[in-house]
């Protein structure tokens, strides 16, 4: 991905910089389920 709305307030710090984008970490994303009403 390349923008970087989300890593700032993902929950389970599942995102990273790579070298030229963002990295999503599956082993830690739970796509927000249970931390955000939508």
């Amino acid at each position: 991905m390349n923008c970087d709305v989300c890593e700032p307030v993902c929950p389970n710090e599942a995102f990273s910089q790579g070298e030229e984008i963002f990295v999503i970490e599956p082993s830690k994303c739970t796509e927000c389920i249970g931390h955000y009403d939508e």
